[in-house]
This record gives C-alpha cells, sequence and structure tokens, in this order.
C-alpha cells in the first residue's frame, strides 16, 4: 500500500498511550511525530484556558510554533539560519 502524501493524527487523553504510539512511529524514516514537544508549556496553556484565566496566547504558540518547526526541519533538513 503507498502511503506517500498521507497525513494521521492520533489524539487522545492522558494516560491513553499516545507516547508508546509515538515510540513506535518515531523508527519510521519518512514519518514526523511528536508527542508534546514542550509538556511544560502546554500544561500550563491548557490550565489557563481550562480555569479561564486571562493570559495572551501568543507567548504559548510561539513556543508551539517554534517546536512545529524545529521537528520539520529535522525530518527534511532544513538549512540552519
Amino acid at each position: 500500500m503507498d502511503y506517500s502524501n498521507k497525513v494521521g493524527f492520533t489524539i487522545g487523553t492522558g494516560r491513553c498511550e499516545t507516547l508508546f504510539l509515538y515510540e513506535r512511529m518515531e523508527n519510521e524514516p519518512m514519518v514526523a511525530g511528536s508527542h508534546e514537544r514542550n509538556p511544560d508549556n502546554e500544561a500550563f496553556h491548557r490550565y489557563c484556558k481550562w480555569n479561564g484565566l486571562p493570559v495572551d496566547d501568543e507567548g504559548f504558540l510561539a513556543t508551539k510554533e517554534k517546536k512545529i518547526a524545529e521537528g520539520w526541519c529535522k525530518l527534511y533538513r532544513c538549512p540552519t539560519g
């Protein structure tokens, strides 16, 4: 079966073995995956949103965007600079 240019997502609640799936998929050469790239940032952002705290989301989102770009470049060997 040809899986070229296919995208898949695994989303779960805490303690549901998404880390296990990530660790298995990370061994595949052309699979980009992540599992909570920055757990402290993500947990605190969820806490703020859940509790309706008036925080600026931009810092949380910029951190997530940076980590996504780093993962992408790791897979596709982006030039640094």
